[in-house]
C-alpha cells in the first residue's frame, strides 16, 4: 500500500510539472501565434515593445525571461524582469549559448514545431518554451521564434506542488553528489526505471523521478517524501492479531481433542475393529454398524456401499462363470478336479455331474499323456502360467474331441489353492484347418487332365465334408453330364433330366446363388442321376459352377444323416465348386483352342487349294485355255490371295488386340467419307447395286481412326451379305442424338438366334458347327469389330429386325 500510494504521488508530482511545461507552451503560443509578433518580427517597432512588454506584463504570465529570435537565429529582442520586484533584469549571459546552430530551441525556425522543457543554467534549472512566429491563422512562413523562460527556484516548486500537500524536493543532477541516496536513485532513472522508492527506517519512504532538459539529458530530480505511519500501524495490527489468533487457536486445539476423544476416535476404533473382523472372516454379507448423521456415520455407510458391491460383484463374477462357454477347472496337485464350471458337463456331454472328482489325466488321449503330464508337472513347481496346449479329450460318448487349455499355478493363493485351467473346444477349427489341408493338397495334386481334375475334386468333396456322396451335375445339349461318387456308379454319365430336375432349372435360370443345406427326396434330384441308389430322404446341398460368368452346372452332395451343414462346410463346398469353374473354363479353353485350329486349318486350306489348283491348270494348259478362261482363273487366285490375306490380318489383329496393343490414329474427321469408302470396297468385291445409304446431311466430324472404323463397317456389312439372300438390299443408316452417333448396317437374312445372340461377339464363335459352316470365315470378325469400337469408347449391339433379318448398331461419341 506503501509503494502503491508514493507510486501515485511521484505521478502526481510529475504531471505538475507537464503542466506546468504545457501551460508556459500555451503562454507562448499565444504571444507567437499573433499577427502583431508577426509583424514585430519583421520590422521590430519599439511600440510593440512600449506597449505589451512592460514590467507587468511578464509578471502577470509569469514568465522571467523573454527573446524574439530572427529567421539565422539573432535576437531581434530580449529582456528579463524579477518578478518579485517587478523590475528589468539583464538576459543571463548562460542563455545565450543555447541559442547556437543545433540547439533545440531554434528548432521552430526550420520545422514549424514547438519545444518545451527544461535548460539548466548556472543560475539554476529553467522552464522554457519555444515556438514558430506566425500569424494570428497559424499560417506562415515563420519569422523566426518567441522563446520565454521560468526559473525553477525552491518557491517555485513549492508554488507548483502546494495543491497536492506533500513534501516535495527538486536537485538538479549536477547538485547530488555527495548524496548516496539521490545519486543512487538518479542513476537508476537514468538507466529507465519510471520511478525509484527508497525507505528510510521506519519513518519515511521517499519516491524518486526524473525530468530531462531539451537535449533529452537528466536535469532534475524530485524526491516525493511520505510519513510511514501506515507501515508502523500495520506492524502492530499484526501484532496484535497473531498474539491473539494464538491464543484462541490453543484454545481451540484443547478443546477439539476433547471432543475428537469423545465423538470421533472411540467411534473410529470401534470402525475399525468391524471392518477388520469382516476381513478375517471373509463375509461379503457383513455390515458395520451405523450411528449418526455425521462424516463417521458417511463412512460407514460408504464402507457397507462398498461391501454391497463387492457382493454383487462376487455374484456377477460367480454368473459369469456359471455361464461361460469355456470350460474352467481347478486341479490339485495331483490333477484331481475339485472346481468346475457349470458348461463343463454341457460341453464334455457329461451332464450336470460333469467330471467333478476325477483325475483329468483318465481322460486324455494317450498319445497326448505324456506331453499333458509333462507341462502339468512342471508347472505346479513354479507359480505362474503353465502355457497354452491342445490335446485330445474324451467326451461323455466315449468319442474325441480338441480341446484348446491353458492353466496358472495358483496353488499358493489362500482364496484358490489350485492349478486353474481354462479350455475351449476347438473341434471345429480343427477339422476346418484339416478340411483347408486336404484341399490344398487336392489342389496342389491336380494334373493335366481337366475331366480328371474334375473327378477327382467331387470325390475329394465326399471326402473332406464326410459326405454319404457327392456329384458334379453339368447342361451339356438338354441332357445333364453327371459325375457321381455313388457305389457302383463312380464316372461320367449322361443323362436324361426328370421334369421336377431342380438342379437342371437352376442351370436354366443361370442361378448365381448357391442351393442352401435342406430335406428333400434324393430320389427327384434328377431323374436317373446316381443319386436314385439311395432311399428315403436326405440332406442336399449345392453350389454353382460358373463359366465365362454363365452357370454351366452345380457341385452337390448328399447324405442320409446329418441336418445341416455349417457354414465352413457351405465355404468349402464353394471352393471345390470354383476350382471345378476354373477346370471348366479349362474345358472351355481347350475346345475353343480345337474349334479354332479346325476353323483356321479348314479356311487357310480352301483358298491355298483353289488357288494351287488353278495355278497347276494354267501351268498345265496353259497354250490350250483360251484367253477369257485364263484370265478367269486368274482372277480366281486373284481372289483367293485376297481372302488369304484378310485372313492372316484378321489373325493379326486378334493377336494386337490380345496383347493389349490395338493401337488408334485418333483424329477428327467426317463420318460419310469413311461409310462411303466401305461400301466402295464392298463393292469392288462384287456386291455391287446391293447397299442403300441413309445418312443425315449434317453429321458433325468425330474423333476417330478412320482406317479402324472402316475395318468395322467391312466386317458388318461382309456379314449380311453372307446372311442375307443376294437380291435383298443391305440398308447404312445413321442418327445422331445427345451427341452421340449411331451407326446401323440392316440385312434381310436369316437373324441369329437367340441363344447365340449374346455369344456372336465372342472371339471364335460361330452360329453353325465348327466344321460344316456353310459360310467362310473363322468367327474373328466381330470379336474385332468389337474391340475396335470400344476402344473408342462406344458399344455394338445385335437386334433382330422386325420383318425378319438383323440389325447390327454401334455408337461413336
Amino acid at each position: 500500500m506503501e509503494r502503491d500510494q508514493i507510486s501515485e504521488d511521484i505521478a502526481r508530482v510529475t504531471d505538475a510539472f507537464r503542466w506546468e511545461e504545457d501551460e508556459l507552451d500555451r503562454t507562448v503560443r499565444d504571444w507567437a501565434f499573433w499577427d502583431d509578433t508577426y509583424s514585430f518580427a519583421a520590422h521590430p517597432e519599439p511600440g510593440y515593445i512600449e506597449v505589451n512588454l512592460t514590467e507587468s506584463t511578464f509578471t502577470g504570465i509569469r514568465v522571467q525571461f523573454m527573446a524574439f529570435l530572427d529567421m539565422q537565429g539573432r535576437v531581434i529582442y530580449a529582456k528579463g524582469v524579477d518578478l518579485e520586484l517587478e523590475r528589468e533584469m539583464p538576459l543571463p549571459e548562460s542563455f545565450l549559448p543555447h541559442l547556437a546552430a543545433g540547439c533545440p530551441l531554434l528548432r521552430p525556425i526550420s520545422n514549424g514545431e514547438g519545444v518545451t522543457g527544461l535548460l539548466l543554467l548556472p543560475e539554476g534549472p529553467f522552464l522554457v518554451a519555444s515556438e514558430p512566429i506566425l500569424t494570428s491563422e497559424m499560417e506562415g512562413p515563420p519569422r523566426g521564434a518567441l522563446i520565454m523562460s521560468r526559473l525553477l527556484d525552491g518557491e517555485e516548486i513549492k508554488r507548483i506542488t502546494a495543491p497536492y500537500h506533500m513534501d516535495v524536493q527538486a536537485r538538479p543532477v549536477a547538485g547530488i553528489a555527495g548524496t548516496k541516496q539521490w545519486e543512487d536513485a538518479e542513476a537508476l532513472l537514468a538507466a529507465g526505471e519510471d520511478d525509484v522508492i527508497r525507505t528510510e527506517g521506519s519513518s519515511f519512504i521517499h519516491g524518486y523521478a526524473l525530468l530531462r532538459d531539451v537535449y533529452g539529458e537528466p536535469a532534475l530530480v524530485l524526491r516525493v517524501t511520505r510519513d510511514r505511519s501506515l507501515y508502523r500501524q500495520g506492524i502492530s495490527a499484526m501484532l496484535y492479531f497473531t498474539s491473539f489468533v494464538t491464543g484462541f487457536c490453543l484454545a481451540v486445539l484443547a478443546a477439539t481433542l476433547v471432543l475428537l476423544e469423545r465423538s470421533f476416535i472411540r467411534r473410529i476404533s470401534r470402525l475399525r475393529a468391524e471392518v477388520l473382523r469382516m476381513g478375517e472372516e471373509g463375509v461379503p454379507e457383513g455390515r458395520v454398524h451405523v450411528s449418526g448423521d455425521d462424516e463417521i456415520a458417511f463412512l460407514a455407510r460408504s464402507i457397507n456401499r462398498m461391501m454391497e458391491i463387492r457382493e454383487v460383484e462376487e455374484r456377477r463374477f460367480r454368473s459369469l462363470v456359471e455361464h461361460a462357454q469355456d470350460i474352467i477347472l481347478v486341479l490339485d496337485r495331483e490333477g484331481t478336479v475339485t472346481y468346475q464350471s457349470p458348461s463343463t458337463g454341457k460341453i464334455l456331454g457329461y451332464g450336470e455331474e460333469g467330471i467333478l472328482g476325477r483325475n483329468i489325466f483318465e481322460l486324455i488321449h494317450p498319445e497326448d499323456l505324456l506331453r499333458a503330464g509333462t507341462a502339468f508337472r512342471l508347472g505346479v513347481k513354479r507359480p505362474g502360467s503353465i502355457g497354452l496346449y491342445e490335446i485330445r479329450f474324451r467326451r461323455g460318448d466315449d468319442s474325441w474331441c480338441r480341446l484348446e487349455f491353458i492353466g496358472i499355478n495358483l496353488l499358493d493363493d489362500p482364496a484358490v489353492r489350485g492349478v486353474v485351467i481354462n479350455a475351449r473346444d476347438i473341434t471345429a477349427q480343427v477339422e476346418a484347418r484339416e478340411r483347408l489341408e486336404r484341399i490344398n493338397r487336392l489342389f496342389t495334386g491336380l494334373g493335366a487332365g481337366v475331366m480328371d481334375n474334375i473327378e477327382r475334386i467331387v470325390f475329394a468333396c465326399r471326402e473332406i465334408l464326410g459326405v454319404s456322396f457327392a456329384a458334379y451335375s453339368r447342361a451339356e445339349k438338354g441332357k445333364l453330364a453327371v459325375i457321381s461318387t455313388a457305389p457302383g456308379e463312380e464316372g461320367f454319365r449322361v443323362v436324361d433330366p426328370s421334369e421336377n430336375c431342380p438342379i437342371t432349372k437352376l442351370i436354366r435360370e443361370d442361378a448365381k446363388e448357391p442351393l442352401p443345406p435342406r430335406r428333400l427326396d434324393v430320389r427327384q434330384h434328377c431323374g436317373e442321376c446316381p443319386v436314385g441308389s439311395l432311399e428315403g430322404y436326405g440332406l442336399c446341398a449345392a453350389y454353382p459352377v460358373t463359366r465365362m460368368e454363365r452357370t454351366v452346372g452345380f457341385l452337390s452332395v448328399f447324405d442320409t444323416l446329418k441336418e445341416d451343414l455349417s457354414r465352413d462346410e457351405m465355404e468349402t463346398l464353394g471352393s471345390l465348386a470354383r476350382a471345378i469353374s476354373v477346370e471348366e473354363e479349362r474345358l472351355a479353353h481347350e475346345s475353343e483352342l480345337k474349334d479354332f485350329i479346325d476353323i483356321a486349318s479348314h479356311e487357310l486350306r480352301h483358298p491355298v487349294t483353289l488357288m494351287k489348283g488353278y495355278a497347276i491348270t494354267l501351268r498345265d494348259y496353259w497354250e490350250r485355255i483360251p484367253e477369257d478362261t485364263r484370265r478367269e482363273l486368274l482372277e480366281h487366285i486373284d481372289r483367293g490371295a485376297d481372302r488369304l490375306d484378310l485372313l492372316i490380318r484378321e489373325l493379326l489383329d486378334v493377336s494386337r488386340i490380345e496383347r493389349g496393343k490395338l493401337d488408334l490414329n485418333l483424329r477428327e474427321v467426317p463420318i460419310r467419307p469413311v461409310v462411303e469408302r466401305a461400301l466402295s470396297e464392298m463393292e469392288a468385291r462384287g456386291n455391287r447395286g446391293r447397299f442403300r445409304l441413309q445418312l443425315p446431311p449434317a453429321l458433325a466430324p468425330r474423333e476417330m481412326d478412320p482406317e479402324k472404323i472402316q475395318r468395322v463397317l467391312i466386317i458388318l456389312l461382309e456379314n449380311a451379305v453372307n446372311f442375307s439372300p443376294p437380291d435383298t438390299p443391305i440398308e447404312v443408316s445413321a442418327e445422331e442424338s445427345d451427341g452421340v452417333v449411331t451407326l446401323s448396317v440392316l440385312d434381310r437374312g436369316s437373324g441369329v438366334p437367340e441363344k447365340d445372340r449374346e455369344r456372336i461377339f465372342e472371339r471364335f464363335y460361330q452360329v453353325e458347327d465348327v466344321l460344316h459352316h456353310s459360310k467362310s470365315g473363322m468367327g474373328m470378325g466381330l470379336y474385332i469389330a468389337r474391340e475396335i469400337v470400344e476402344a473408342h469408347g462406344g458399344r455394338i449391339w445385335y437386334e433382330p429386325r422386325p420383318g425378319g433379318g438383323s440389325a447390327f448398331r454401334f455408337t461413336l461419341s
